[in-house]
């Protein structure tokens, strides 16, 4: 758990949860039915250049407290809370999709192929932190950026590098989180960031900048400059409860929103029309995913779904 007057992390990442949960939806729609109403798509194209990014951004917040821990704790807690469950939702999704068999299950290991993508990034992103601990901050998101522009966008590999710079920027500002928490206050600064995240946005939806690509970073920076500015006034909001508690399970909701979208997709898209079956992907995925999330928190065999089942001083290794 963050320190209390962290709380808004919570926040930001069941914000960020959320967002990519409404992504999926879009997206399995539009597989499905090969087409997905224009405004939908509009709206999904706007939020696009903010989800990853501000997830990344969060976990690299948690990377110092991480690297505290001794060698050995450090690397099988991540294989325990990241990696197991990586394999584990994998296996699930592609026997969903009628794709398990050897060859993909070692392309899941090697490359990331299923939606779970993020989790191996990270995975991969905590290895190389480790190696680059003592490395300054802004010289490795330097060389991140750099490597996003030149490097080509197969098997995500752009798109590794441009989030890398995010993850680590995440640990820059907890390093320096007095400094620029300060820095974000005046409300000239904030006045700059809202028209740059709203016009990235807006170009990214209209088609005219690439998802992932590099000029999408000031908007993202941007976005992420105003929740952190904005979000911690509202610590206390009952209305963000919610999402604050989605912010908390963000991974129950993420490996179990896209196996349970799979499953119905069929069904609700033969029977409903494009809005009506997005939002009952997005409502049924939601509830099933705080079904798991709270019963998780009660049972380790539920826990043992997203959290390799190891035991330490009678509790569970947790990442």
């Amino acid at each position: 758990m963050p320190a209390p007057r962290f709380v808004w992390m919570y926040t930001l990442r069941g914000i960020a949860i959320i967002l990519v949960i409404s992504h999926h939806s879009s997206q399995i729609l539009l597989d499905s039915a090969g087409n997905a109403p224009a405004l939908m798509m509009a709206v999904d194209g706007f939020i696009s250049p903010f989800r990853m990014p501000m997830l990344m951004f969060v976990s690299g917040m948690l990377l110092s407290r991480s690297l505290a821990k001794p060698t050995a704790d450090y690397f099988t807690g991540k294989l325990a809370g990241i990696g197991w469950p990586y394999l584990l939702w994998s296996v699930v999704v592609l026997s969903l999709q009628w794709q398990l068999d050897v060859q993909n299950l070692l392309a899941v290991l090697v490359l990331p192929q299923t939606v779970y993508w993020y989790l191996w990034f990270l995975l991969a992103y905590y290895a190389i932190a480790y190696v680059l601990k003592h490395v300054s901050r802004p010289l490795v998101i330097g060389v991140a950026v750099v490597l996003a522009i030149v490097m080509p966008p197969d098997f995500r590999i752009h798109r590794f590098f441009l989030l890398f710079a995010f993850f680590i920027a995440g640990d820059w500002f907890m390093a320096h989180r007095t400094r620029w928490m300060a820095a974000l206050q005046p409300r000239w600064f904030l006045a700059v960031c809202l028209p740059v995240a709203v016009a990235t946005g807006w170009a990214t939806a209209d088609e005219r900048i690439a998802r992932y690509s590099v000029t999408t970073i000031p908007g993202a920076v941007a976005a992420i400059c105003l929740a952190v500015a904005l979000l911690p006034k509202a610590d206390h909001s009952r209305v963000l409860a919610p999402v604050r508690y989605v912010g908390a399970h963000s991974l129950v909701y993420y490996m179990v929103h896209w196996p349970v979208m799979v499953a119905c997709a069929a069904v609700v898209f033969n029977v409903m029309d494009g809005y009506v079956a997005v939002g009952v992907l997005i409502v049924t995925s939601m509830v099933l995913a705080t079904g798991f999330a709270a019963a998780a928190d009660r049972w380790p065999p539920v826990d043992a779904l997203f959290r390799w089942p190891r035991r330490r001083s009678g509790k569970s290794l947790r990442s």
